[in-house]
């Protein structure tokens, strides 16, 4: 069911994977499918198609399962991130989805603001084989496992507070704050221990939990992440890259040197008497060692696309700099030079509009209480600029436009 995925690698900012998503199952794979179709080189995110036969492990759906297609994916149109750290939130709409009545695949295109998240990330990620995660019935095993990863290193454990953990993997309203579980008995039927089961049996790592009490109540919840199995595999891969003596030859695009260094470390395992004669045996097998070749091959790849990936961002960080540096200035000139109160007002009223009434609620209550942030000066600056700047600023007012005329 599986092997059409198994090449798919994911990777994703930690601050991603500690987000808030709330998603079905089904969305759940068409987010991770896109995700993994992404290419670090791609200067603007393209349009990912994403086929049914792919959402569904490699298997043909059934009739009504394309309508559950159709309606996952009308529903990730609204989809949007609640990253949360202490006090400080941020909510960002992260994709837009298309379709066609008459076509079984569906369209997603991620808004540029995620590009941080997912491409050019700065900081810590979370990677694995999409494989790993895609056999999870449960949405919020999804959830659970990338946010158990994202705290596995460095010392495989994770503690968190239980409304804080209620609030992450969507089962607490942020609006109306009703609780999906609020009897912590279904809680943990429904969600903790139907994620860990399935994290178990499923997935490259092994989780356990423990309920940490105040008093009578239950406060929080304790995790221990064994990665052992991912560490494993990933000492297999080192090993027989690097190899382990000089006759050894390092990674290569040699399969069959690849399967001379792997039969050589097996033949030195305890209790192999002719370990030349062992070593042939295994180099006349066929099948012997082409999932471990395969890895190490991908490998190979990924450390070029993270070394591409790397450079790309380093240098996107310096554009940023300076394109933050060249909007900054043109802002200033905007607020020293009109009358600031008659377009503030025209500015708030828009606000007021807007129709996300969570993300924009805090920003009116700073500038009511007269408090404005950094940001929300910025975004005051931008809607100046857009009202009264030339064309030459509206246009970059883009970050991507701005790039183009000055470094190409």
């Amino acid at each position: 069911m599986l092997s059409e995925i198994k090449k798919y690698r994911i990777v994703k900012s930690r601050k991603l994977a500690r987000s808030r998503q709330v998603l079905s199952p089904i969305q759940h794979r068409i987010m991770l499918l896109a995700c993994a179709k992404l290419k670090p080189e791609q200067e603007e995110f393209e349009w990912q198609e994403i086929t049914a036969k792919e959402i569904f492990g490699g298997k043909l759906p059934r009739g009504e399962q394309y309508d559950q297609i159709k309606k996952a994916a009308l529903g990730m149109m609204e989809l949007y991130v609640y990253m949360k750290e202490g006090s400080s939130w941020e909510g960002i709409h992260l994709l837009k989805a298309k379709g066609n009545d008459n076509d079984s695949s569906v369209y997603i295109k991620f808004y540029e603001e995620a590009r941080p998240l997912l491409i050019n990330i700065i900081g810590a990620y979370n990677k694995y084989r999409l494989d790993n995660v895609f056999s999870f019935k449960s949405s919020y095993s999804y959830s659970m496992y990338d946010l158990l990863l994202s705290h596995a290193y460095p010392n495989g454990k994770a503690e968190f507070e239980l409304s804080h953990l209620k609030e992450v993997l969507g089962v607490i309203d942020l609006i109306s704050k009703k609780d999906k579980y609020a009897k912590f008995s279904a809680f943990e039927a429904y969600v903790l221990q139907k994620s860990k089961e399935e994290i178990n049996k499923f997935s490259d790592i092994r989780v356990k939990y423990e309920k940490v009490k105040k008093g009578r109540s239950i406060h929080s919840i304790r995790y221990t992440i064994d990665t052992s199995l991912r560490d494993q595999e990933a000492e297999v891969v080192e090993t027989i890259a690097s190899g382990t003596n000089k006759q050894e030859a390092p990674i290569t695009d040699d399969t069959t040197q690849l399967k001379q260094n792997l039969a050589n470390k097996l033949a030195e395992k305890p209790g192999v008497k002719n370990k030349k004669a062992y070593a042939e045996s295994l180099m006349k097998n066929e099948s012997f060692a082409k999932d471990q070749i395969e890895q190490l091959l991908q490998r190979k790849v990924q450390q070029q696309n993270q070394e591409d990936a790397k450079r790309q961002a380093e240098l996107l960080e310096m554009r940023k700099l300076e394109f933050n540096n060249y909007a900054h200035k043109v802002r200033n000139k905007y607020f020293s030079e009109v009358d600031v109160s008659t377009y503030l007002h025209q500015y708030i009223d828009t606000l007021k509009e807007h129709p996300n009434r969570i993300l924009i609620k805090p920003q009116l209550d700073r500038w009511t209480e007269n408090k404005p942030s950094e940001s929300d000066l910025y975004g005051f600056g931008t809607y100046l600029i857009k009202t009264i700047g030339t064309p030459e600023e509206n246009k970059y007012l883009d970050f991507n436009s701005w790039v183009k005329d000055h470094f190409q």
